[in-house]
């Protein structure tokens, strides 16, 4: 459900040192909004410093680590995005202190919707594309197999493999348009 913010209630509760933000829906009464700030800045260390609830079936839909201000999670993803909460969450994004890194596997996983499939990995460096032995980005088919595989090292792209064609509405496309934008193309 799509939250028109008049319709959200805010209060601040004070815990500590921190403050507690919580928004309820004023129709439904379901709490769709958490957030702990530090100072002026969004932080905890020891949970999500944001959680955003669906307003009508109270279903988390996305939780925000944050440290200092900065998106940050030592030992795991920093974002976490749900379509269905009944699947695995449709994105998620590991960051260490404001950059997208992960060193054992990749920083971004994007899944389908309905299925919960991968359909795209990236794997990412200290904020840059970046992997050795091995492709950075690959993107997969309806049958699950790579269908696009690319290799970058150092933000830098070293080659591409296209296995197989890509559904249309695909995030792979949108990867695409990124490429061309900000890297002139392949």
């Amino acid at each position: 459900m799509k939250i028109d913010q008049s319709d959200v209630e805010y209060v601040t509760i004070p815990r500590g040192e921190y403050e507690f933000r919580q928004g309820t829906h004023r129709r439904t009464g379901i709490v769709c909004f958490e957030s702990w700030v530090l100072g002026a800045k969004y932080h905890r260390p020891d949970g999500p410093a944001l959680t955003v609830r669906d307003a009508l079936t109270g279903a988390l839909t996305d939780e925000i680590w944050r440290y200092d201000g900065r998106v940050h999670r030592e030992h795991g993803p920093a974002k976490i995005f749900w379509g269905d909460s009944s699947l695995p969450p449709v994105r998620e994004e590991w960051y260490l202190k404001g950059h997208l890194s992960r060193e054992s596997g990749p920083a971004v996983i994007q899944r389908h919707r309905h299925t919960g499939a991968v359909l795209m990995e990236s794997w990412y460096r200290d904020g840059e594309i970046h992997r050795i032995g091995g492709p950075a980005i690959t993107c997969y088919g309806e049958d699950g197999k790579p269908a696009l595989e690319e290799l970058w090292e150092q933000d830098k792209l070293l080659g591409k493999n296209s296995i197989a064609p890509l559904p249309p509405a695909h995030p792979g496309h949108a990867l695409r348009q990124y490429r061309q934008c900000f890297y002139g193309g392949y």
